[in-house]
């Protein structure tokens, strides 16, 4: 339990760093109280450590309250490693078992889930995103597929296969348009 405060607590510091690198720590507090991407994953935080403590319901509570507010719809099961960054926070939706990288950034109505709602399959369905992504306006990233490090998903995206690091994805289905690992 004591990892779980410490990822928190770690987790949390780096959300913050990322969302404004050059403000103050003051600034930064008074952006934690005005901006909603930012309060919103602060809920997150506090969402995946009530998580791990045990206490569920209260965790439903918590993502209820984010979908309320902010319309994200964390699904518990989720994880995101430090530096999340949600720029805009309507229509968000992140699926159980997602795994989400460091310095990630998501932008509106971005999907991270099932390929389908078929519930024979068992095991990881859900993708597993690496660090330094950057994902588009209404993109949609589903079934058990990587997106290796520094990919960007371009706006209105269907992801369904692997996409290897350094890639620029776009369209539907999704294609790689440029890879910047070179």
């Amino acid at each position: 339990m004591l990892r779980s405060y410490k990822a928190f607590y770690e987790n949390a510091a780096q959300d913050l760093a990322a969302s404004w690198p050059s403000a103050s720590s003051l600034r930064k507090i008074w952006y934690l109280c005005i901006e909603p991407g930012l309060r919103a994953v602060m809920l997150i935080r506090v969402q995946i450590l009530v998580e791990d403590i045990g206490l569920m319901p209260i965790a439903r509570v918590i993502r209820y309250r984010n979908f309320r507010a902010h319309g994200i719809d964390w699904v518990n099961g989720a994880r995101a490693e430090g530096g999340l960054v949600i720029r805009h926070t309507s229509g968000v939706v992140v699926g159980h078992q997602v795994s989400i990288g460091k310095n990630a950034t998501l932008l509106q109505n971005v999907t991270l889930g099932q390929k389908s709602i078929s519930t024979s399959d068992q095991g990881q369905e859900n993708p597993t995103l690496g660090n330094g992504i950057v994902v588009g306006c209404g993109a949609a990233i589903l079934g058990s597929i990587h997106l290796g490090d520094n990919c960007v998903v371009g706006a209105n995206s269907v992801v369904t296969r692997n996409v290897s690091s350094g890639s620029r994805v776009v369209g539907s289905p999704a294609r790689t348009i440029e890879n910047r690992k070179k």
